[in-house]
């Protein structure tokens, strides 16, 4: 029987273990000889080993493709245009063919080949800013990045690691960003949005079917600064009540989410960090007395029209995902041996509802005649106050509960900032006080994390399980096999459309 191949330090580890078994009388030195011979060290490198191998070829990569585009960019004019097309195209195929060439006849060039393709996505890039040019026409920044993203998202969902999610992620999020301060895209934002959900959403899937935590996180953040964008499809320049209402929407919608029992590890943990931070977030600007003062005030005398929420519909994402979760989870059937009373089932629902309903009545007070009183920057600062004091004590409080060290901190965290910005209100900017606080707020942030380390276990308390763990859905699963053992032709695929969109590129764009 073939010997399982374990890391260099599992291995080592479950030496030392049969050896304390032997004395402790556990087994016999005979059975410690056989559990032995099951396993074997690897020769391929531990984690941390294949981490430091690919940043380092991620950079050499980086490094060979910057020197091999300045050396052509050194001569690209001098060159005929079909000199030029056949550069790009040549360049692209040639990079994702060496990619699969070191796959399919290196023993154990995965992390090799990675950084190959990590080259040609860089390179077919370039390419797509480098064609409009040869044609004659420019080319938008937020459009070529999400050209760019169109053409990579195959390799992305092919190869499944950590590195190409975040740089998709990177790149979803630049050209939304850019699409949403340039003035040239303001008929078009609505349709980005749009656009880049439909890439995303697929790749979040896939990731979450990966069970990759570093995947799961990538996607996640692009997840959220999709959602958040909404809020902006006029431009930034909006009052901070509606920027803060906005977040309250987005992060209790992703923490209900997070929630919801039918997701697994390690999405459910991801979505519970964004949504403590991103819910924190909007009661940091909705307790600000600037939020409710000088803007508001103004533009609700003057430019009332310009207070209109939602500005767009698609802004009521967030809140149709939180009542849907909601209802799902109020109304789905369940065995009744597992099947909780209504009110416990609700509970976990309970803190981001008290948020939002927070959040909605400083939105609705704002939107009233009320708004232009001069006692309304103080209700809704207090308001915004409460709320904030709120969400940093559940987080607390939860994770505390429950041993989520994720919400422990980030509610730990909130209150620290609310703290610094209530201080800043009052005492100013001066020195000698800030520096005090500084000080106190480290050396309790340092005796948190060392109490918590410290009595971790003690403080363990099971979070409800209303239903067993269902895992990754078996659809999901089967598809990510079915893929898995078709990868070299999905790469061929990948080399295929990037191909097909720079020639699209240059014939119609």
């Amino acid at each position: 029987m073939a010997s399982t191949r374990l890391s260099p330090k599992i291995y080592r580890w479950l030496k030392a273990e049969l050896e304390d078994w032997k004395a402790e009388g556990l087994i016999t030195a005979e059975q410690a000889e056989q559990i032995a011979n099951r396993y074997a060290a690897s020769a391929v490198p531990g984690a941390r080993a294949n981490l430091i191998t690919m940043v380092f070829s991620t950079m050499a990569g980086a490094l060979v493709i910057i020197g091999i585009i300045l050396f052509i960019s050194f001569y690209w004019q001098q060159l005929p245009a079909t000199v030029q097309m056949g550069l790009l195209v040549g360049g692209t195929i040639g990079f994702n063919a060496l990619g699969l060439l070191v796959r399919r006849f290196v023993p154990e060039g995965r992390i090799l080949s990675d950084a190959i393709f990590l080259m040609a996505a860089i390179f077919f890039g370039a390419s797509v800013f480098l064609v409009p040019q040869i044609a004659g026409r420019t080319m938008r920044v937020a459009d070529g990045m999400l050209l760019w993203t169109t053409g990579t998202i195959l390799l992305v969902l092919v190869l499944d690691h950590p590195l190409f999610y975040a740089g998709l992620s990177f790149l979803v999020i630049g050209s939304l960003a850019t699409a949403m301060v340039e003035d040239a895209y303001h008929l078009e934002r609505t349709l980005y949005a749009i656009l880049t959900g439909a890439v995303l959403c697929p790749v979040m899937i896939w990731a979450y079917g990966g069970r990759s935590v570093l995947s799961c996180l990538a996607v996640g953040v692009a997840f959220c600064w999709w959602l958040v964008s909404f809020a902006f499809l006029q431009g930034f320049e909006l009052p901070g009540i509606l920027v803060g209402t906005y977040l309250a929407l987005v992060g209790t919608a992703v923490w209900v989410l997070s929630e919801w029992s039918q997701l697994a590890s390690p999405m459910t943990q991801i979505l519970r960090l964004l949504g403590a931070v991103t819910t924190s977030l909007a009661y940091l600007v909705l307790s600000a007395r600037h939020a409710c003062y000088d803007d508001w005030q103004s533009q609700a005398r003057y430019y009332p029209e310009k207070l209109f929420f939602p500005a767009n519909y698609l802004q009521l994402i967030p809140i149709l995902i939180f009542l849907a979760i909601i209802l799902a989870e109020w109304f789905s059937s369940r065995p009744s041996e597992q099947s909780p009373s209504h009110t416990k089932r609700f509970d976990k629902f309970l803190v981001p509802t008290v948020a939002l309903v927070i959040a909605l009545l400083i939105l609705a007070l704002s939107l009233s005649h009320f708004s232009v009183d001069a006692s309304f920057p103080v209700v809704g600062t207090i308001l915004g106050n409460v709320g904030a004091i709120f969400v940093a004590s559940a987080l607390i409080v939860l994770g505390v509960a429950y041993n989520q060290s994720e919400r422990l901190f980030v509610g730990l965290g909130a209150f620290l900032l609310w703290l610094w910005m209530r201080w800043l209100d009052v005492f100013g900017a001066n020195l000698l006080t800030g520096a005090v606080l500084f000080i106190l707020s480290g050396a309790v942030f340092w005796i948190v994390v060392v109490v918590w380390i410290r009595f971790k276990r003690s403080l363990l308390t099971p979070a409800p399980q209303y239903i067993s763990a269902t895992g990754i859905p078996r659809f999901l699963v089967a598809a990510r096999n079915w893929s898995a053992q078709r990868r070299p032709l999905g790469l061929l695929l990948c080399i295929v459309i990037e191909c097909g969109l720079l020639v699209f590129l240059y014939v119609f764009m």
